[in-house]
């Protein structure tokens, strides 16, 4: 019998499914989204293209427009990506270092780590076994 892994995360996740909107920048177009789960640091989401949205977003959880979260995209993985929710000061912070990244920059937060594992080879010199420790 498969027992259901641990909940490690700092706050608990609701399992939801529910229909929300995305905004991004100064477009007041709503683009249609997916809360697959929610807890109050953040949110597990879909939504079509979400391989171009950019790096912070407004969520909008009611169709008035009365609940809505400054996001940060903290992952992807197709079809879902993660947001965390943010203050309005940080997530203007953010836009702004954004819009000053020249556009042919890759990855305006950085290298990602698994692009650095990648480049790792046999010759690395460091240990490629933890049994090589002892």
């Amino acid at each position: 019998m498969i027992t259901p892994r641990p909940e490690l995360r700092r706050t608990p996740r609701e399992k939801r499914r529910h229909a929300a909107w995305i905004t991004y920048g100064t477009n007041p177009t709503r683009i249609p989204c997916v809360v697959w789960d929610l807890s109050n640091k953040g949110a597990r989401l879909t939504a079509a293209h979400s391989s171009i949205l950019p790096e912070v977003l407004t969520l909008i959880l009611s169709t008035e427009g009365k609940v809505q979260y400054h996001c940060r995209v903290v992952w992807k993985k197709k079809p879902h990506f993660g947001v965390k929710f943010v203050s309005a000061e940080e997530a203007e912070r953010l836009q702004l270092a954004a819009a000053a990244v020249p556009k042919n920059t890759p990855n305006w937060l950085g290298p990602s780590r698994r692009k650095a594992r990648r480049d790792l080879t046999d010759s690395s010199p460091r240990v490629q076994n933890f049994f090589d420790l002892f």
